[in-house]
């Protein structure tokens, strides 16, 4: 009977999240193709029709560094099944999409059970900001797929589960192929638990010696880009740093209020556009504060479970 349940829910949650995003891929009034998205296929098409080897995407941090054009190779997956007609492209988003609701439904269900897998999964299937993303080619939009699998992998790692670090390093190697600002921004929030980890001896540093050398594998074209470019990455990098420093030493105290009102918004806004309505939001914002709360001072719960609840809960103060 658990079973058959657990089957209903997969079956429901695949027709829901399928419905909410087909409005989005075959609304003639949402189907546009702007330069972005042209520049995408011309590289893919490089790859594909001219049979050049891509080591760099065309978009970059700060205009002044780039990333690996892992999203090109991927992308070459629907031009190659739809011969290069851009609407494949929607298709292949679109099939990431429910397939990563379908993977948060599973993977849910084994760190917290069927209950708040159903009730997560059911969030994510019709949340406004996500069901748009499934018509749009775009790299930044195959991330919830892969933070779906970082936070398993996190999650099997604070339980005691070593194999999953090398999995977590290779999902931080696709990250950086797609957006180079998430895979930062997780690195960092990374970092301090990693030091504690070593520190306490809770993972061998030979784990994180070679998950490290994973991770530096997907930036591999990014290091022969370098050495065949004169360094130019590298002197992006540097150059972004140099305006960070001077921002942290001259700016910030003036416009401190103006950074964190302007953060807070960005924030506001996306939480509200991933709930529906502000009001909804606001309640559901109530609703995480106190379900933390109980959630980690509740002493029948793992300890394990409620320190990666709490580690989660933090996650965003890194984005500012």
């Amino acid at each position: 009977m658990k079973n058959k349940k657990y089957l209903l829910l997969i079956i429901f949650f695949l027709i829901l999240s399928s419905f909410s995003r087909l409005t989005q891929v075959f609304n003639p009034y949402n189907y546009y193709f702007d330069s972005e998205k042209a520049t995408e296929y011309l590289v893919t098409k490089s790859i594909i029709v001219d049979h050049k080897v891509i080591l760099v995407a065309h978009q970059g941090g700060f205009d002044t560094f780039s990333k690996p054009a892992g999203f090109n190779y991927l992308l070459a997956i629907p031009f190659l099944l739809f011969k290069g007609d851009p609407f494949g492209g929607r298709v292949f988003m679109f099939a990431i999409s429910v397939l990563s609701v379908i993977i948060a439904f599973v993977l849910a269900n084994r760190m917290f059970g069927l209950r708040t897998a159903t009730f997560t999964t059911f969030l994510i299937s019709v949340s406004p900001i996500l069901k748009d993303y499934a018509g749009s080619v775009s790299p930044p939009f195959l991330i919830p797929f892969t933070t779906v699998l970082f936070t398993y992998f996190l999650f099997e790692i604070f339980n005691g589960r070593k194999k999953f670090i090398l999995p977590l390093a290779f999902t931080m190697g696709i990250m950086a192929n797609l957006e180079m600002a998430t895979a930062v921004i997780l690195t960092v929030f990374l970092l301090p638990i990693s030091i504690v980890c070593i520190y306490k001896r809770i993972i061998p540093i030979k784990y994180i010696i070679t998950s490290l050398g994973v991770f530096i594998l997907f930036l591999l074209p990014l290091i022969v880009f370098d050495i065949l470019n004169n360094f130019s990455n590298t002197k992006g990098v540097i150059k972004a740093l140099e305006i960070f420093v001077n921002f942290l030493s001259r700016d910030l105290i003036l416009s401190l209020e103006d950074l964190v009102s302007e953060r807070m918004s960005t924030f506001v806004w996306n939480f509200s556009a991933t709930f529906t309505t502000s009001i909804f939001s606001f309640v559901f914002v109530i609703l995480i504060i106190l379900g933390l709360l109980k959630f980690t001072n509740d002493k029948k719960i793992d300890y394990k479970k409620r320190l990666f609840i709490k580690c989660l809960f933090i996650l965003p103060l890194f984005t500012f």
